[in-house]
């Protein structure tokens, strides 16, 4: 019998003596990302200075000045939104006014103008509510003139904030041709509109009832201008134009 063989051993391997390694090389960013780690976990435990508090009370007087401005800002669009529409309506031939809703309307503007006195839209809403209620109050010359008046002071502030208008300025030509007929006054208002807004059909019939109103006084450039709208105009316009112009004894067809 053959004596038992022994397997072969397989020597271990040496492990390398570990306090005679070499320190691993630094990682470049693990000073920053310690001191970010820091910085991080100092702030999770900051507590408020007075610094921090004097910010806080900057910030809610800053939000509660810009509250204060702006809620008056929001109240006064809300009251002129349904005076706005109502005086263009009526402006526009749209519907009648009745005296309650007249003062309504005029209150509401009214209220509007106190919280934003600057606003040239509103003035113009106001002197139109007094031209359409001074075109209905013949009857009562004092009356009309006041309420003459009452428009020339709006337009005239309008302007003031806006001067470049041109509706403004024609309706400032008609209220001065009605409380100072024919004077220097009219005519200058009556140009301004022209040469900003030569244009705008609401702008020159304005322009035309103006200039028909006082045709004698008229000068030679505004009853030029006159005749020429209505010669370019349609016929059917043209036949308005006609009997604006015979109620005031004008005939504009006629060659001068």
């Amino acid at each position: 019998m053959r004596p038992p063989t022994t397997p072969p051993t397989t020597a271990l391997p040496e492990f390398p003596d570990l306090d005679a390694l070499p320190p691993p090389p630094e990682d470049p960013d693990a000073p920053r990302a310690a001191s970010a780690r820091s910085a991080h976990k100092g702030r999770r435990h900051h507590k408020p200075g007075v610094a921090d508090k004097l910010v806080g009370v900057v910030l809610v007087a800053l939000l509660g000045w810009v509250a204060w401005h702006a809620v008056p800002l929001v109240r006064a669009d809300i009251r002129m939104l349904e005076a706005r529409s109502q005086v263009l309506a009526w402006g526009e031939g749209q519907g009648a006014y009745t005296l309650r809703s007249w003062l309504r309307a005029r209150d509401d503007l009214n209220a509007s103008l106190k919280i934003t006195p600057a606003n040239p839209a509103i003035h113009d809403l106001l002197a139109t509510l007094y031209l359409l209620r001074a075109r209905d109050a013949a009857a009562n010359a004092a009356v009309q003139r006041g309420l003459f008046e009452q428009a020339r002071h709006h337009q005239e502030a309008s302007l003031t904030l806006r001067p470049s208008h041109g509706w403004t300025w024609a309706a400032l030509a008609e209220s001065r041709q009605a409380l100072q007929p024919g004077t220097e006054p009219v005519w200058q208002a009556w140009r301004q509109a022209q040469r900003l807004t030569p244009f705008e059909l609401t702008v020159t019939w304005s322009l035309a009832r103006t200039a028909l109103g006082t045709w004698d006084q008229a000068p030679a450039d505004v009853r030029s201008w006159t005749k020429a709208f209505r010669n370019a105009r349609p016929p059917k316009q043209q036949a308005v134009l006609d009997q604006m112009a015979a109620q005031a004894k004008v005939n504009l067809a006629a060659k001068d």
